[in-house]
């Protein structure tokens, strides 16, 4: 009981704060989620004299509670991270998707061509050639998106259903999948010791191998099992007892979909992003986006609020010229592509598209732990690819809602893409 009520008064805090820094921002025309990551970041820097409200309300790593508090909301931002993955699944058909396809990977193709080449050049233009290593990792953590922040507020905004979210959320599965091959690839070349060429593209093979097996599965195969075998009769809900039932066996989909992810070396949103989508049909009758939407109501603040304690103030100082060159770039980057998307889906729709695709978040900060881990990034450059992310996380969401801002919601959101 000595740690549970700490724990509980630590929770209890964030949750709050993140509730009413988010009615705040929502108030002021802004989305939600912003107001949840400020939260965040008024927790991790808000000290006055001897008082630090990161201490008093238990989260400071300073005594043994604070570490267990820590340790717990890092847990609950991630389970709230997969479950809101899963609920933006729920709300995309794949036949959708599939017929989005083909612009999506043309998008994909510009979102990550550009922002890589732009992030490697901005490295090795003021660290020196001899910084390419650096330069390339830059270029990975740049060339990612964060489909989980530009998916929330699209659910908040009720834009799931509109041509662009489609569009949007296809590129962002291509952009992770290409995100986690270069991520392979950069570390098998920066490595002190690898195994040549053969051992390179073996690597490579085996995460793109795996990376497509894993969406066919979940893509194409799993979908008509589940149709056999469920309960699809008539437009009614099921009964109480099947609807539970549904709910407990999404669940540990939703789970082993992020698990096995992980061992494909994708992200675990991509996972559970895909077993939402393989229950999609099923959404209404087993009553699963209201539970679903129930779990993220309590989850998902948790999770913006965590992006947020990752900011220090201090350490943005020591290095903002850097890390707002970097943000700069990460956003340019997507906005640059504009031109080149609107050619295939119109001006106002590339617009949006390439707002909806400025967010790296959780993405982008994996990819700066990996470098920084192995020692192949130093530390300023780390700081300012975790600020570029969070960064991007709050500036991503203000661009959509300003590119969004004239459209209807519902599945006539946004005009038809050319070539489908």
């Amino acid at each position: 009981m000595a740690i549970a009520l700490p724990l509980l008064g630590a929770l209890f805090f964030v949750y709050l704060f993140a509730l009413a820094f988010g009615e705040a921002t929502r108030r002021a025309g802004l989305p939600v989620l912003v107001g949840e990551i400020l939260a965040g970041i008024v927790i991790a820097n808000l000290a006055i004299g001897s008082f630090d409200l990161e201490g008093w309300i238990g989260l400071s790593s300073a005594s043994a509670q604070g570490v267990v508090s820590r340790d717990a909301l890092t847990g609950l931002a991630d389970i709230g991270v997969i479950f809101l993955a899963f609920s933006v699944g729920l709300e995309v058909l794949p036949s959708a998707v599939r017929r989005f396809a083909r612009p999506s990977a043309l998008t994909a193709a510009f979102g990550t061509t550009v922002p890589f080449v732009l992030g490697f050049a901005l490295i090795v233009l003021l660290k020196g050639p001899g910084a390419w290593a650096a330069a390339l990792f830059v270029g990975v953590a740049l060339t990612v998106t964060s489909l989980t922040v530009t998916a929330r507020f699209l659910r908040d905004h009720g834009l799931l259903d509109t041509n662009e979210a489609h569009l949007i959320l296809g590129a962002s599965l291509i952009e992770d999948v290409v995100g986690a091959v270069l991520l392979t690839i950069v570390l098998a070349v920066t490595a002190e010791t690898h195994h040549g060429p053969v051992d390179l593209v073996y690597q490579v093979a085996l995460v793109l191998g795996g990376a497509l097996v894993f969406v066919v599965v979940f893509f194409r195969v799993l979908p008509p099992i589940l149709r056999r075998y469920a309960d699809v009769r008539g437009p009614a809900p099921a009964s109480s007892a099947a609807r539970n039932t549904a709910f407990v066996l999404a669940i540990l989909l939703c789970l082993g979909a992020s698990a096995l992810a992980n061992s494909f070396q994708l992200a675990s949103i991509v996972g559970a992003l895909l077993a939402g989508m393989a229950l999609a049909e099923f959404r209404d009758r087993y009553d699963l986006r209201v539970r679903f939407g129930a779990l993220n109501t309590f989850l998902a603040p948790f999770f913006f609020a965590s992006i947020g304690l990752l900011v220090s103030v201090g350490e943005l100082l020591a290095v903002w010229p850097l890390a707002a060159a970097v943000t700069a770039v990460a956003v340019v980057g997507k906005v640059a592509s504009i031109p080149a998307e609107a050619q295939h889906l119109g001006r106002r729709t590339a617009i949006r598209v390439s707002a909806g695709l400025v967010p790296r978040a959780e993405v982008g900060i994996i990819v700066a732990l990996t470098a920084y881990g192995a020692g192949l990034i130093t530390g300023d450059l780390y700081a300012a690819l975790v600020v570029m992310s969070i960064a991007t996380a709050v500036i991503g969401p203000i661009l959509l809602y300003r590119a969004f801002r004239d459209a209807p919601s519902g599945p006539e959101g946004g005009p038809e893409p050319a070539g489908i």
